[in-house]
């Protein structure tokens, strides 16, 4: 274990085009959980899963304004996210903050 207790979940891929990600994706051989719409991010995710790869997880805007609209605006694609996971939440913010990180 490290100092800040977490362990790597996923990295999310910010895309105007899910089905395009999906696609190259399911290329590499990831499997896809059930597309979700988050309400309070105002986007939608499917989680992907590779035996051997890193999960990802595709984000996409909904038909309305939201956080991705600068990012995926021109139609691209862009990493969006790093997600760290723990179990001892009440020590990892602090270890995390104290070494000057960013949370959010």
């Amino acid at each position: 274990m490290h100092d800040f207790g977490l362990q790597f979940h996923h990295v999310g891929l910010a895309t105007a085009s899910p089905e395009v990600s999906l696609k190259f994706l399911r290329g590499l051989g990831y499997g896809f959980g059930p597309a979700m719409h988050d309400s309070e991010q105002n986007v939608n995710l499917v989680l992907c899963t590779h035996a051997q790869l890193p999960s990802m997880e595709v984000v996409s805007p909904t038909d309305t304004p939201g956080p991705l609209d600068a990012i995926v605006g021109t139609g691209g694609e862009s990493f969006y996210h790093v997600c760290y996971e723990t179990t001892e939440l009440t020590l990892s913010l602090p270890a995390f903050k104290s070494a000057g990180h960013r949370v959010v």
